[in-house]
């Protein structure tokens, strides 16, 4: 999130996020309705400020937010696209959004999984 900028906490119609958790760690991306930009949203729950991590753990949540960056980079050209080149308008584009993350999570699912 740009510092100084306050959370679209609207993301497009319907919490269309996709998330991923570790623990109490979980990283989501969304595209905000309002500011019709994409974001990574990282709920990090500590009331120390700081949680100690072992580097499996800390290397895993770097994926997840790294893969969350990418989705909110494919969300917002795929609303773009839909609206610009298409001409669609937002509630209309946004509906591909939820499919989309569907999409990647069984792709993601199909890659954990070895294959025999």
């Amino acid at each position: 999130m740009t510092k100084g900028r306050e959370p679209d906490r609207k993301s497009q119609s319907g919490r269309t996020r996709q998330g991923k958790t570790l623990g109490k760690v979980e990283v989501s991306n969304g595209f905000g309705a309002n500011t019709h930009e994409p974001y990574v949203e990282v709920n990090w729950p500590t009331d120390s400020g700081s949680i100690q991590l072992d580097p499996d753990e800390a290397r895993l949540i770097a994926r997840m937010i790294a893969e969350a960056a990418e989705a909110a980079d494919q969300d917002a050209f795929l609303i773009s696209f839909m609206m610009d080149d298409i001409g669609l308008d937002f509630d209309q584009a946004a509906q591909i959004i939820p499919r989309f993350a569907a999409w990647r999570r069984e792709r993601w699912d199909k890659q954990k999984t070895p294959s025999a």
